[in-house]
């Protein structure tokens, strides 16, 4: 199919890409939902390290995205030896046709009812804590998302 009839939604979750992707995996088997799991290189904007992980059905390919700090923090961190004091985010990244927005909606209400916390609360991570307007923004996907 072309690109255009395709759209995106992408926000950050504030839980890591294991605990996502466990996620995602029972929501999904819950709804006797077809996927398939591969994985893609990593995004080194986001993480050098770390692949990202793809699920794919009908309707959505989700994309779990490591997120551990930006370039800079990161190459700082590895020379005072705290790089491993960063826990990571999940940056999710959803690409979805027009008539799967009703999937989209059942998806992100299930993922944001499975966790203990709201998943665009961002800034208890030190790369975010200070990203105040990014949670805002964050929220405002998530809650128009759910909610609209």
């Amino acid at each position: 199919m072309l690109s255009l009839l395709y759209q995106k939604w992408e926000a950050y979750a504030s839980l890591s890409q294991s605990k996502a992707e466990s996620i995602v995996k029972e929501i999904l088997e819950q709804e006797k939902t077809v996927y398939q799991r591969t994985t893609k290189p990593p995004i080194y904007m986001y993480d050098a390290e770390k692949e990202q992980v793809i699920f794919k059905t009908d309707e959505l390919e989700i994309a779990l995205i490591y997120v551990s700090a930006d370039p800079l923090t990161r190459m700082f961190s590895t020379i005072i030896g705290t790089k491993n004091h960063f826990d990571g985010i999940t940056y999710l990244s959803i690409n979805y046709e027009q008539s799967g927005q009703l999937a989209l909606k059942s998806f992100l209400t299930q993922f944001n009812m499975r966790i203990s916390h709201e998943p665009w609360k961002i800034t208890t991570y030190p790369r975010f804590q200070f990203a105040f307007l990014l949670q805002h923004m964050n929220k405002r996907k998530w809650m128009k998302a759910i909610y609209s």
